[in-house]
């Protein structure tokens, strides 16, 4: 599953639709849901492979930002 709110809005895609307007064909309209997803939500990058210590690394990584800021 991939999970990055409005892709349309990631620099790799504005790019290429000023480069190549045609490659990039979505229905007209706004997405509020996504743009909300893109501004509020914590994104962490993920694969199968992560070890233990990745994970732990992570998990301690944002328990620490959390606490810095209160």
């Amino acid at each position: 599953m991939l999970f990055g709110g409005n892709l349309l809005k990631q620099p790799v895609f504005v790019q290429l639709k000023k480069d190549r307007p045609a490659a990039i064909r979505t229905p007209l309209g706004d997405y509020p849901g996504a743009d909300e997803i893109m501004h509020t939500a914590l994104f962490l990058g993920t694969y199968p492979g992560l070890t233990s210590a990745m994970l732990d690394y992570e998990i301690e990584t944002v328990r620490n930002f959390v606490k810095v800021s209160r």
